[in-house]
């Protein structure tokens, strides 16, 4: 037994009785829905798709899908009338005129009314900001008699977005009883769909460039840092993770603790001079690099683990080894984003006692921008894991399967504000997995094209952790338990909360709360905001002028806390 598919489509516009012969101009079409609105003559189409063979559909978009459904056409049909024998085509390539212009068909007979309505859709060439308006809407002709009868008016109906949304959610594949089989086949009908107008959409701007594999490495500058000294620390665990030390001087010690999904080269990336490596070195601070079990650079990037284990077993691990290697207590740290987040549950949980700590982005108040918070509603990193997902990458290459590289178009999708807009595969994945990743203005070229060295690979557990406490808006164990903030006290210690202005993985509001928070709670005493204005999120510490701004408030931070 073959599988089918079927949609259901609602459509609503305007009309106007008209004679006139066609004159191959969408233009003229849109004047006479014009003239319907002002006159009131609306148009309601109440359409089902289906075929009974969806996978002949798949191989042949032109494929015809029966139609069922009503049509109401104002003044002409007031009652909604339903059609016999219709057939809809997703995918024509007809044009006469233009090999580059595809259509969707539409063949609706009304044989009830003696009237038969012809539509299309118009597939061109163009960017995405033009793929919205060009697959929901349909030019309409109603006929008298059949297909070829005398013309008796024009008009144009359209697919708003609300009804649109509601839609897609309609698609279902029939006859097949296996959820597994069903995801498949839906998953194969929407890449060849969709494939289809990816080649008309977005590729004017907007492309989708990924790595070369086989490209040659891009020439590094040397560091103006001393020779570093590699030491592995083990967690209680047992994961061995690493610390990386520069000896600029007495002053400190001072630790960079990078993010998930990424690695010390927040820090000590060479396509920005000074890096925040150098500029600690410069100012003579003893200066560590701590790797978490999220660096993307050691093994443990590969296991699955969440921010309760990170902030227990990781943290703790790392601050006792260098105090065993320093003899000293009093270690400062500068933390940014989920690496902030685990810090700050290592502090709460009472785990570590860091003489002071700098939180870069986000601290106990996880707050996202509007689109991650519906990812998060719909708990889609849960979603992914139930599916069997366990690791998400950055990394997009040439050489990739096609399922990848579906993966790649289709985040050609994921809506991205226009100044944040690029060419970028690794960019877009990096603003699916996480936000918009970076304010593009604040970066150079160099540093845009380095983002893969930057980042890797996520593990689904964390990420939905983490989408818990971005639903709670504050830090939460990975199974929901209120088990940080009720221990405000433990933060009674030198704090500064950096946010960029223009951050879209954790919007500014996010230490504002923390900030308002803690000086509610403990008193305004050593606790500091600084809100860059010129940043966004990775770019507080990567961007091309970020010593004359975020490097800067380290410095201070550090002063403050008498480092």
């Amino acid at each position: 037994m073959t599988a089918g598919l079927q949609l259901r489509e609602q459509l609503v516009g305007w009309w106007t009785p008209e004679e006139a012969p066609d004159v191959d101009d969408v233009g003229q079409y849109l004047e006479a829905a014009d003239a319907g609105e002002t006159a009131g003559r609306p148009l309601n189409f109440e359409l089902t798709l289906s075929t009974p063979d969806v996978e002949r559909l798949i191989d042949d978009l032109s494929a015809p899908l029966d139609v069922n459904g009503t049509l109401a056409i104002g003044g002409l049909l007031d009652d909604a009338t339903a059609v016999a024998g219709a057939v809809m085509q997703l995918v024509v390539p007809d044009d006469a005129v233009d090999p580059d212009v595809q259509h969707m068909r539409y063949h609706l007979p009304l044989p009830e009314a003696g009237l038969h309505v012809d539509g299309f859709k118009v597939l061109t060439e163009g960017d995405l900001t033009q793929l919205w308006g060009a697959s929901t809407t349909l030019y309409v002709t109603v006929h008298r008699g059949g297909p070829d009868g005398a013309i008796v008016g024009r008009g144009v109906a359209r697919i708003d977005p609300a009804r649109f949304a509601h839609q897609l959610g309609t698609i279902e594949i029939t006859g097949e009883d296996r959820e597994l089989r069903r995801l498949a086949l839906l998953a194969r009908f929407g890449a060849a769909f969709f494939g289809a107008l990816w080649d008309d959409y977005g590729t004017v701007i907007h492309r989708s460039t990924r790595l070369r594999r086989n490209s040659q490495p891009r020439g590094h500058r040397q560091l103006d840092v001393p020779q570093r000294e590699v030491i592995g620390y083990r967690t209680a665990d047992g994961n061995d993770l690493r610390l990386t030390r520069y000896r600029g001087g007495d002053r400190g010690p001072v630790v960079l603790v990078h993010g998930m999904g990424a690695n010390p080269l927040t820090y000590t990336l060479d396509t920005i001079q000074p890096n925040l490596l150098e500029y600690l070195v410069a100012h003579r601070f003893d200066v560590w690099l701590q790797e978490w079990r999220g660096s993307t650079v050691l093994p443990t990037a590969l296991t699955q683990f969440d921010g309760d284990a990170v902030a227990r077993f990781d943290h703790p691990a790392a601050e006792a080894a260098i105090r065993d290697a320093t003899g000293r207590r009093d270690i400062h740290w500068v933390t940014h984003c989920v690496g902030s987040m685990t810090w700050m549950m290592a502090v709460l949980g009472g785990w570590t006692t860091p003489a002071s700590v700098v939180f870069s982005q986000v601290g106990a108040h996880p707050v996202a921008p509007t689109l991650t918070k519906l990812k998060v509603g719909v708990w889609a990193p849960n979603i992914l894991r139930a599916l069997g997902v366990k690791l998400l990458t950055t990394d997009s290459y040439d050489d990739e399967s096609r399922g990848a590289r579906i993966f790649d178009q289709l985040l050609r999708f994921h809506p991205v504000p226009r100044d944040e807009r690029c060419d970028s595969a690794v960019c877009r994945r990096l603003a699916f997995i996480y936000g918009i990743a970076m304010h593009h203005a604040a970066v150079d070229e160099a540093t845009h094209e380095s983002l893969h060295e930057l980042f890797g690979v996520t593990d689904l557990t964390m990420m939905a952790h983490l989408a818990r406490c971005a639903r709670a808006e504050r830090l939460v164990t990975a199974d929901g338990a209120d088990a940080y903030l009720p221990h405000v006290e433990r933060a009674k210690l030198p704090m500064t909360f950096v946010s960029g202005a223009h951050n879209l993985v954790w919007v500014p509001e996010s230490t504002r709360r923390d900030y308002e928070w803690l000086v509610s709670e403990l008193g305004p005493d050593g606790f500091t905001r600084v809100v860059l204005k010129q940043h966004g999120h990775q770019d507080t510490f990567m961007g091309a002028e970020a010593y004359e701004q975020a490097f800067p408030a380290v410095l201070d931070h550090l002063a403050r806390a008498g480092c």
